[in-house]
């Protein structure tokens, strides 16, 4: 009876169907009222325009983005070689560019003026993307350098005032609105939303908008939004493409719409839900309505399980919103799911676009979901005779169910990989309803999560478990080496695996080799693959994933403490080093692939001319400077002749030479893919598992920039000088009574007492620098600076702020902490801008595996930052969360100035129009944690801190000039206000703000 009801509706119901914003009477009268004024106007000029009734007409999205232009090119141009154009190469035959004006198919003659060429004709046509860039290479397909050319015209019912165009685009693109060029910007780039910003200032009426666009090689796309003074698209603009018919209408509508089909797998069957949106504009005419259908089908059997009119897509003078259509549940037994090839078939009509979706449907599927969640309910909260670790445990349930039920939802058609999956899930269900722990009785090649603290979502990672150990039911009767591995870019746990014992595919891409990392060869020996968070460099919040995951598993399995050894390939070979030298005496042995170990000799660094604080920061990215901690660490360093430049890998190299360690290193003629040799016939294993720590260390030599990285062995820092810069510590035992020291930068540290090498009952004689001082053997062997020398004891602690471990900056250090993102919403004005900018900041860049929470500061509850640090966005006036603390902040940002403020007094004032400052302070109210304040003197004075490079001090004050600075690593030629690092109490002082 339900479903017949819902094939009967003809009209949307206002519930459960259409799932929009509902408003209350009065809201919706408003919305009419307004609605009809901007229906009436709309009637009004069409009707002045019946030339151009039938034209496309883009409504932009609320976000302002344009998503369907007229086209022109590619347009090539014969070149000698090694030479490239610009954006001044004139590419038109007797036409001049700024006057270029679209028109669906009108002929250009284009090609070089410059004498080396002739000219042929090219023709204008339609380009769009229904989400995310345009890409101009599939549409295009260019070869070698080209050029192209966009048009549209934007129509303004009224004045835009300090409006923005917000442009991304690969390569070199130049804009002019009105025959005025408003941006250019022509380097070798990849496109990155909203990366050139231009003011806009236009009156009522049509405006062209000529774009030209330079590629040089790879990928081409280009994304474009032309947003009023609240960062929203302004109110009943749209965009024209000359020239166009009604066809062309019909054709591009239904190319713009974006459709997400859920099918909702439940322990019961399905809850299918369909999101329809149009996030790069709607055209004015298109039919909003949403029919949904969905139809079990095996063979030659259909059968119609409902139909629903879905209502219509919103749409407002500030563009289309939104529309998700919550379906009727589909029990298992009404697929069929056991007959052969049965699917659940959902059919979705909108704006002219019918789209069918087939999807697999098993009984598999739904018992799956069902034995996973028992599983979680049945996981104990605190440790338990049989769950050692409920919190890895339940973590790997819930993974693995929504990993699961991610694959189905969208329709994955691998249904051996699939049923695999599901009978791990079962398999560990049972083992839990046996109360046996699944991570202690399973051989082989693993996928197992931990609750990360960052964000707390579900942290995968692999582990290869040795038969052996599960052949004796995880009694501890000896002992294994731990091999660490760390994927590449874009790579995954299990791929990564697969690698490592020797099964890459070449014709594979990581996800397919991560869901099929297949049997191998057994060793005696746990392996663990973290995800690293995806791309985040094994850095910050990376680095954290393995040293969480590292500890864990040596804390559960029967590890070997002298036996860790860590590799990895690309960005794993740099990462592996890298974290191998900040944590020296945990590792006892690093083979990195195919790394890059210093960014002083990047491309995008090299003849930068480095800030004096910029050189700190690349100093503390380059492996070759925590070298000198490798003093107990072989390295056995592989890099292919043919992968360029060798010296990426040779720097370290020669590093270690110099330093007298232990270094092999290989060069085999091949690429990038260096580990299918180091890895083929388990070298790696082989080479790494015969490696061990010393566990008793006579000397200790450890250099550090940090106190999050303050301890070696028997060495531990507990105070250093400056910021940034590295203190090296040099212990060394001489007998069982004498201990020598050495320092640099160094302002504390202690020392524990080897029981090997250090008498537990005679007084140790210390000789720091030169000074000499006496320990008991109860007394700790502790030491600090004080008036200019040595003195036994530990340093006094300090009133007031003072910086530390875990609270010294730079504000990149905030991503080492659980971080929530909070957005102001005190002014329409700054809200959108507040809010792209927190959700960029969050997502860090792409492919980096991380749900920061993102909320208002009306949702914000003060709770949260006694558990966060916290990353706020916009200025006093639009973020009640900065307004109530900004009194103790030492920063101060109004409507048209920002000012360094110390004590209530003004250090320094900068005055101008979008203006903006990034910084990094503890929280006044919970001064264990830190704040990150992004905030401008307008909307586009905040959003602006998009464009910060990646190594960034303790504060920044910008303006509009910092653009050039956006996907860098170093400012380059982007010039800042001010920029540097706190003094060691938090403070500021004239001089810092005046260098």
């Amino acid at each position: 009876m339900a479903l017949a009801r819902w094939r009967k509706r003809s009209t949307p119901s206002p519930s459960p169907v259409a799932m929009g914003d509902r408003r209350r009477t009065s809201a919706w009268a408003k919305a009419a009222s307004r609605w009809l004024t901007m229906l009436a106007f709309a009637a009004t000029l069409l009707a002045a325009r019946r030339a151009t009734a039938n034209e496309v007409m883009l409504v932009p999205a609320p976000s302002g983005r344009i998503g369907a232009w007229l086209a022109l090119g590619p347009i090539t141009v014969k070149t000698k070689k090694g030479q490239q154009r610009s954006l001044d190469s004139n590419v038109l035959m007797d036409a001049d560019e700024a006057s270029l004006v679209g028109k669906l198919g009108r002929q250009v003659t284009v090609g070089s003026t410059e004498g080396d060429g002739d000219g042929n004709t090219a023709s204008w046509k339609i380009i769009n993307s229904s989400e995310g860039p345009i890409d101009i290479f599939a549409a295009m397909n260019p070869r070698g350098e080209a050029f192209a050319y966009l048009y549209g015209v934007l129509h303004l019912p009224t004045a835009l005032k300090g409006g923005a165009l917000l442009l991304g685009a690969s390569d070199g693109a130049r804009v002019w609105v009105d025959r005025k060029v408003v941006s250019s910007s022509d380097g070798n780039r990849p496109q990155r939303d909203d990366e050139d910003i231009a003011r806009l200032d236009l009156p009522p009426g049509d405006h062209g908008i000529l774009v030209k666009l330079h590629h040089r090689d790879g990928y081409w796309a280009f994304r474009m939004r032309v947003v009023d003074a609240t960062f929203t698209a302004p109110r009943g603009a749209f965009f024209r493409l000359p020239a166009t018919s009604d066809s062309d209408v019909r054709s591009l509508s239904a190319k713009m719409a974006d459709i997400d089909i859920n099918r909702g797998l439940s322990s019961a069957g399905f809850q299918p839900s369909v999101t329809v949106s149009f996030p790069e504009g709607i055209l004015r005419t298109t039919d909003r309505a949403v029919r949904v259908t969905a139809t079990a089908r095996a063979g030659d059997r259909r059968r119609e399980l409902f139909s629903v009119e879905g209502g219509e897509v919103p749409l407002s003078e500030t563009g289309p919103s939104e529309l998700k259509v919550q379906l009727p549940p589909i029990a298992s037994e009404e697929l069929g799911e056991n007959e052969e090839g049965a699917e659940l078939v959902m059919g979705v009509e909108v704006a002219g676009r019918k789209l069918e979706s087939a999807a697999p449907v098993r009984a598999y599927m739904h018992q799956a979901v069902a034995a996973a969640t028992r599983a979680i309910a049945l996981c104990p909260t605190e440790p338990s005779n049989f769950l050692t670790e409920p919190g890895v445990t339940r973590a790997t349930m819930v993974h693995l169910r929504d990993r699961f039920a991610r694959y189905v939802n969208m329709g994955d058609k691998d249904l051996e990989t699939l049923a695999s999956d599901a009978r791990t899930i079962v398999e560990y269900t049972a083992d839990i309803e046996a109360r046996r722990d699944p991570l202690r009785v399973h051989p082989g090649i693993r996928r197992f999560a931990y609750k990360s603290p960052l964000d707390g979502e579900p942290s995968p990672f692999g582990m290869y478990v040795p038969a052996s150990y599960v052949d004796a039911h995880g009694a501890r009767t000896k002992s294994y080496p731990l091999i660490v591995i760390l994927h590449g870019l874009n790579g995954r746990p299990n791929s990564m695996m697969g690698h490592f014992f020797g099964h890459d595919d070449d014709n594979r891409d990581p996800e397919w080799e991560d869901r099929h990392p297949g049997e191998v060869e057994p060793i005696e020996a746990f392996v663990l693959s973290p995800n690293g968070h995806g791309n985040a460099m094994y850095r910050e919040l990376g680095e954290s994933d393995v040293v969480r995951a590292v500890d864990w598993a040596a804390s559960f399995y029967p590890i070997d403490k002298n036996r860790i050894t860590i590799s990895g390939a690309s960005m794993g070979g740099t990462g592996s080093a890298s974290i191998a030298f900040r944590y020296p005496d945990r590792y006892a042995a690093a083979e990195p692939l195919c790394g890059y170990h210093s960014y002083l000799i990047r491309g995008d660094i090299v003849g930068r001319g480095l800030r004096s604080w910029e050189k700190l920061l690349v100093e503390q990215r380059s492996n070759t400077h925590w070298a000198d901690n490798g003093l107990y660490m072989p390295l056995y360093i592989w890099h292919g002749r043919r992968d360029y430049p060798e010296k990426n890998s040779g720097v370290l190299i020669d590093r270690y030479k110099a330093l007298g360690y232990n270094v092999e290193h290989e060069h085999p003629w091949i690429g990038h893919n260096v580990w299918t040799k180091a890895y083929e016939a388990l070298g790696g294993y082989k080479w790494l598992s015969q490696q061990t720590r010393p566990e008793h260390k006579k000397r200790v030599l450890f250099k550090t920039n940090s106190l999050r990285y303050s301890d070696n062995a028997w060495v531990h820092l507990r105070d250093i000088s400056g910021d940034v810069a590295f203190a090296t510590i040099d212990a060394a035992v001489v007998d069982a009574t004498q201990i020598t020291v050495s320092t640099e930068r160094v302002e504390a540290f202690l020392l524990d007492r080897d029981s090997e090498l250090v008498s537990s009952t005679a007084p140790t004689r210390v000789t720091v620098d030169g000074v000499l001082l006496t320990y008991e053997p109860t007394q700790p062997i502790a030491a600090y600076r004080a008036g200019g020398t040595w003195v036994a004891g530990n340093k006094p602690e300090s009133t007031g702020l003072q910086k530390r471990a875990g609270l010294a900056g730079p504000m990149r250090d905030a991503f080492f902490e659980p971080l929530v993102f909070v957005y102001g919403t005190q002014d329409p004005a700054q809200i959108r801008a507040n809010k792209d900018t927190a959700r960029a900041w969050a997502r860090i860049k792409w492919g980096v595996d991380i749900r920061y929470p993102v909320v208002s500061d009306r949702e914000y509850e003060d709770e949260l930052g006694e558990t966060h640090s916290l990353v706020l966005i916009g200025n006093s006036d639009s973020n009640q969360v900065v307004r109530d603390l900004e009194s103790s902040l030492p920063f101060r940002v109004g409507s048209k100035s920002i000012s360094a403020v110390h004590e209530g007094s003004t250090l320094k004032e900068w005055k101008g129009k979008d203006l903006g400052v990034a910084f990094i302070y503890p929280n006044p109210k919970h001064p264990s944690r830190y704040v990150l304040v992004l905030e401008g003197t307008s909307a586009l004075g905040t959003f602006r801190a998009i464009a910060l490079p990646e190594l960034i001090p303790d504060y920044m004050v910008f303006d509009q000039r910092i653009a050039g600075a956006r996907g860098q690593v170093v400012l380059g030629g982007a010039p800042t206000l001010a920029a540097g690092f706190f003094r060691r109490d938090w403070t500021l002082t004239k001089s810092d703000l005046n260098r």
